[in-house]
Protein backbone atom coordinates (compact mmCIF):
# COMPACT_ATOMS: atom_id res chain seq x y z
CA UNK A 1 0.00 0.00 0.00
CA UNK A 2 2.89 2.22 0.55
CA UNK A 3 3.91 2.75 -2.90
CA UNK A 4 0.35 3.39 -3.97
CA UNK A 5 0.31 5.82 -1.81
CA UNK A 6 3.91 7.34 -2.65
CA UNK A 7 2.11 7.41 -6.21
CA UNK A 8 -0.84 9.38 -6.04
CA UNK A 9 1.16 12.67 -4.83
CA UNK A 10 3.45 12.13 -7.94
CA UNK A 11 0.61 11.82 -10.35
CA UNK A 12 -1.25 14.96 -8.66
CA UNK A 13 2.00 17.13 -9.19
CA UNK A 14 1.96 15.97 -12.97
CA UNK A 15 -1.82 16.93 -13.64
CA UNK A 16 -0.82 20.24 -12.51
CA UNK A 17 2.31 20.69 -14.07
CA UNK A 18 1.08 19.55 -17.50
CA UNK A 19 -2.57 20.70 -17.43
CA UNK A 20 -4.67 19.37 -20.27
CA UNK A 21 -4.64 21.74 -23.51
CA UNK A 22 -7.58 23.85 -23.90
CA UNK A 23 -10.59 22.31 -25.89
CA UNK A 24 -12.39 24.64 -28.53
CA UNK A 25 -15.84 24.62 -29.23
CA UNK A 26 -16.10 24.98 -33.16
CA UNK A 27 -17.61 28.05 -33.72
CA UNK A 28 -19.27 29.96 -37.37
CA UNK A 29 -18.04 32.99 -38.17
CA UNK A 30 -20.04 35.04 -40.94
CA UNK A 31 -18.45 37.29 -43.87
CA UNK A 32 -20.44 39.90 -45.63
CA UNK A 33 -18.85 41.96 -48.48
CA UNK A 34 -21.16 44.95 -47.34
CA UNK A 35 -21.14 44.49 -43.69
CA UNK A 36 -24.05 43.63 -41.25
CA UNK A 37 -26.88 43.94 -43.15
CA UNK A 38 -30.71 42.85 -42.76
CA UNK A 39 -29.44 39.48 -44.71
CA UNK A 40 -26.63 39.12 -43.07
CA UNK A 41 -27.11 40.39 -39.49
CA UNK A 42 -24.37 38.30 -37.95
CA UNK A 43 -21.46 39.21 -40.19
CA UNK A 44 -18.43 39.91 -38.00
CA UNK A 45 -15.84 40.10 -41.52
CA UNK A 46 -15.91 41.65 -44.62
CA UNK A 47 -13.75 39.35 -46.20
CA UNK A 48 -12.90 35.24 -46.52
CA UNK A 49 -9.15 35.51 -45.78
CA UNK A 50 -9.70 37.57 -42.61
CA UNK A 51 -12.13 34.91 -41.61
CA UNK A 52 -9.60 32.21 -42.42
CA UNK A 53 -6.92 33.98 -40.58
CA UNK A 54 -9.17 34.24 -37.09
CA UNK A 55 -10.38 30.65 -37.50
CA UNK A 56 -9.15 27.66 -35.78
CA UNK A 57 -9.52 24.30 -36.79
CA UNK A 58 -12.96 22.74 -36.70
CA UNK A 59 -14.90 26.38 -37.21
CA UNK A 60 -17.15 26.88 -40.23
CA UNK A 61 -17.03 29.99 -42.19
CA UNK A 62 -20.38 30.88 -43.83
CA UNK A 63 -20.02 33.64 -46.78
CA UNK A 64 -23.46 35.46 -47.09
CA UNK A 65 -24.32 36.10 -50.59
CA UNK A 66 -22.53 39.32 -52.33
CA UNK A 67 -19.31 39.82 -54.33
CA UNK A 68 -16.07 38.75 -52.83
CA UNK A 69 -12.72 40.12 -55.04
CA UNK A 70 -9.96 38.55 -53.49
CA UNK A 71 -7.82 35.51 -53.92
CA UNK A 72 -8.83 32.80 -50.90
CA UNK A 73 -6.23 31.14 -49.39
CA UNK A 74 -7.32 28.15 -46.87
CA UNK A 75 -4.65 27.59 -45.04
CA UNK A 76 -6.05 26.11 -41.79
CA UNK A 77 -6.76 21.91 -40.96
CA UNK A 78 -10.53 20.93 -40.61
CA UNK A 79 -12.09 24.41 -42.22
CA UNK A 80 -15.70 24.32 -43.43
CA UNK A 81 -16.08 27.42 -45.82
CA UNK A 82 -19.84 27.71 -47.35
CA UNK A 83 -21.90 30.20 -49.07
CA UNK A 84 -25.06 30.57 -50.72
CA UNK A 85 -25.08 29.28 -54.58
CA UNK A 86 -28.14 28.87 -56.73
CA UNK A 87 -26.71 25.81 -58.67
CA UNK A 88 -27.82 26.21 -62.08
CA UNK A 89 -30.52 23.57 -63.40
CA UNK A 90 -28.34 22.98 -66.79
CA UNK A 91 -24.68 22.46 -65.98
CA UNK A 92 -23.93 23.27 -69.38
CA UNK A 93 -25.03 26.68 -69.76
CA UNK A 94 -23.38 29.60 -68.51
CA UNK A 95 -25.72 31.06 -65.50
CA UNK A 96 -24.71 34.55 -64.67
CA UNK A 97 -24.41 34.92 -60.71
CA UNK A 98 -26.84 37.23 -58.75
CA UNK A 99 -24.60 38.80 -56.06
CA UNK A 100 -28.10 39.36 -54.14
CA UNK A 101 -28.29 35.83 -53.52
CA UNK A 102 -25.13 34.18 -54.61
CA UNK A 103 -21.63 33.98 -52.90
CA UNK A 104 -19.09 34.93 -55.65
CA UNK A 105 -15.30 34.50 -55.25
CA UNK A 106 -14.15 36.92 -58.68
CA UNK A 107 -10.44 37.06 -59.07
CA UNK A 108 -7.23 37.07 -60.92
CA UNK A 109 -4.39 35.10 -59.65
CA UNK A 110 -1.03 36.81 -61.01
CA UNK A 111 0.91 33.63 -60.21
CA UNK A 112 -1.74 31.33 -62.08
CA UNK A 113 -2.61 29.15 -58.97
CA UNK A 114 -6.27 28.87 -58.33
CA UNK A 115 -8.57 32.14 -56.79
CA UNK A 116 -9.64 29.55 -53.94
CA UNK A 117 -6.47 27.77 -52.96
CA UNK A 118 -7.23 25.10 -50.30
CA UNK A 119 -3.25 24.33 -48.20
CA UNK A 120 -4.35 22.22 -45.15
CA UNK A 121 -6.05 18.67 -44.71
CA UNK A 122 -9.85 18.09 -44.15
CA UNK A 123 -11.27 21.56 -45.85
CA UNK A 124 -14.74 21.48 -46.78
CA UNK A 125 -15.44 24.07 -49.81
CA UNK A 126 -19.40 23.76 -50.41
CA UNK A 127 -21.55 26.55 -52.05
CA UNK A 128 -19.65 29.09 -53.84
CA UNK A 129 -19.46 30.48 -57.52
CA UNK A 130 -15.81 30.66 -58.56
CA UNK A 131 -14.83 32.82 -61.42
CA UNK A 132 -12.83 34.54 -64.08
CA UNK A 133 -9.57 34.03 -63.10
CA UNK A 134 -7.76 35.09 -66.27
CA UNK A 135 -4.33 35.05 -64.51
CA UNK A 136 -1.53 33.57 -65.93
CA UNK A 137 -0.71 31.17 -68.88
CA UNK A 138 0.38 28.23 -66.34
CA UNK A 139 -2.84 28.19 -64.87
CA UNK A 140 -5.50 30.49 -63.95
CA UNK A 141 -7.40 27.49 -61.73
CA UNK A 142 -10.69 28.28 -60.32
CA UNK A 143 -10.36 25.98 -57.19
CA UNK A 144 -6.76 24.83 -56.89
CA UNK A 145 -5.61 22.10 -54.13
CA UNK A 146 -1.79 21.16 -53.15
CA UNK A 147 -0.09 17.89 -53.10
CA UNK A 148 1.07 17.62 -49.81
CA UNK A 149 -2.48 17.42 -47.83
CA UNK A 150 -5.57 15.75 -48.59
CA UNK A 151 -9.49 15.14 -47.09
CA UNK A 152 -10.77 17.83 -49.32
CA UNK A 153 -14.41 17.93 -49.88
CA UNK A 154 -15.48 20.23 -52.38
CA UNK A 155 -19.37 19.79 -53.16
CA UNK A 156 -22.38 21.86 -54.86
CA UNK A 157 -20.33 24.80 -56.24
CA UNK A 158 -19.98 26.85 -60.12
CA UNK A 159 -16.91 26.95 -61.26
CA UNK A 160 -17.03 28.70 -64.81
CA UNK A 161 -15.24 31.48 -66.94
CA UNK A 162 -11.72 30.06 -65.55
CA UNK A 163 -9.03 28.75 -68.13
CA UNK A 164 -9.19 25.71 -66.14
CA UNK A 165 -11.97 24.61 -63.21
CA UNK A 166 -10.26 23.05 -60.94
CA UNK A 167 -6.58 21.82 -60.01
CA UNK A 168 -7.27 18.88 -57.65
CA UNK A 169 -3.97 17.51 -56.33
CA UNK A 170 -4.07 15.65 -53.19
CA UNK A 171 -1.65 13.48 -51.33
CA UNK A 172 -4.36 10.77 -51.43
CA UNK A 173 -3.98 9.59 -47.53
CA UNK A 174 -7.46 10.40 -46.56
CA UNK A 175 -9.87 10.10 -50.03
CA UNK A 176 -10.62 13.66 -51.27
CA UNK A 177 -14.04 14.10 -53.22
Amino acid sequence: MRKLYAFVPVVAMAAVAFPAAPSHAASTLVVSATGVTANCPNATFTTIGAAVTAAVAGDTIHVCPGLYNEIVEVTKANLTVEGETTLPANCDVFAAPDPLVDSIIEATSPTGEGIVNLREDGIRFQGFTVQNNQGSAFGGYGVNTVVGHSGYLVTNNVIQGNPAGMYYNSSGVTQSR
